[in-house]
């Protein structure tokens, strides 16, 4: 209701359990998108790592098209769809570097594979071979052999603070139900569209 502060965050957490419940395919699956210097707006799948009250967080190779065009202009929509559950949601806020707390956190939560990767996977850059990146691979896990991992300084998280949150769910005979949360002087206003 216009006027009454409340979080949208407690209708997204429970959404998206709701989704992890239903064995949803990658319920933290979202599209991203950025708009640049050139004001063509571009979009791709990224995954969802963490979020809290202050916003939605991913990570990605700072010389991503994602991530220069976030540096461009901070802008940003996403949008969860969960087809299984007729649910949807719609976000659109700013995004912007994660401190090297947060980022320090994710790195030690992940399997020692998957940095490895980020340390050969340079996002947006040609590959000839499948083979090379293997063969890179294998090169890294011989380097970090002795335990040690270091994450690739080209390799950043980013936070997107949201404005607007808005929760679509699907209706008998088209009679949807949409919720928007305005971020409006720090309180969040919601209305029934």
């Amino acid at each position: 209701m216009k006027g009454i502060n409340i979080h949208p965050l407690n209708k997204f957490q429970q959404w998206f359990n709701e989704a992890i419940e239903s064995n949803t395919i990658e319920p933290n699956a979202f599209s991203l998108a950025t708009v640049g210097d050139n004001n063509i707006p571009s979009i791709r799948t990224v995954l969802l790592k963490s979020y809290d009250n202050n916003g939605f967080i991913f990570f990605s190779d700072k010389d991503s098209k994602k991530a220069s065009q976030i540096s461009q202009n901070p802008n940003v929509a996403i949008h969860f769809v969960w087809l299984n559950l007729d649910k949807q949601i719609k976000i659109e806020g700013k995004a912007e570097v994660i401190n090297k707390i947060d980022m320090a956190k994710y790195i030690f939560s992940r399997k020692k594979g998957l940095n490895i990767s980020q340390w050969i996977s340079l996002e947006s850059q040609v590959v000839t071979a499948r083979s090379i990146l293997e063969a890179k691979f294998d090169n890294m896990i011989a380097k970090f052999s002795d335990g040690s991992l270091e994450f690739p300084s080209f390799w950043s998280g980013y936070i997107i603070k949201p404005i607007l949150i808005e929760f679509w769910q699907g209706g008998k005979d088209k009679l949807h139900i949409r919720e928007e949360y305005k971020l409006i002087n720090n309180r969040w206003d919601m209305i029934k569209l």
